[in-house]
């Protein structure tokens, strides 16, 4: 019986140490290693206010594709722009850059309007409109208004 060793003492599970502790439900850190560190959520109105900018800014020939989608844009991005501060700065950068390019639409917007009206009175606006408010409701008046301002008549200009 000398030939045997003896038997080993009953498991004993070691002390308990923070560090090596289970991980907390749904978080993606072991517990201990970052303190009490929680992963913030994403900013889904800076995303937004970056994604109607950039459309807003690509628009904005289209008039109304520039002013809608840049007052959209600078709406979603002072809504991002709260909730990254309450979320540690989570998507103020996003925000930022939806707000600039939403309002850069909605200036580039305004410059097409200029654009456009002043194209139309250089061409014939003013004088067809003035031809039209001189004819009243006079029909005969009103088409011989057309008729002259019309490129593809013989009688135009």
């Amino acid at each position: 019986m000398s030939d045997q060793p003896p038997y080993p003492p009953p498991y004993q599970p070691p002390a308990y140490n923070a560090q090596y502790a289970a991980p907390a439900y749904n978080s993606p850190y072991p517990a201990g290693q970052y303190g009490s560190q929680v992963p913030q959520g994403r900013n889904g109105m800076a995303l937004a206010a970056l994604i109607v900018g950039i459309i807003a800014l690509l628009t904005c020939w289209s008039v109304v594709g520039g002013i809608i989608g840049g007052v959209v844009a600078a709406i979603l991005g002072f809504v991002g722009l709260s909730r990254a501060k309450k979320q540690a700065g989570n998507g103020r950068g996003m925000a930022i850059s939806g707000l600039v390019t939403g309002i850069l639409g909605l200036v580039f917007g305004i410059v097409f309007i200029a654009i456009y009206i002043g194209a139309f009175r250089s061409v014939f606006g003013t004088d067809y409109s003035d031809c039209l408010d001189r004819a009243g409701t006079n029909s005969s008046r009103i088409s011989d208004c057309v008729d002259y301002w019309d490129p593809n008549t013989s009688r135009s200009r």
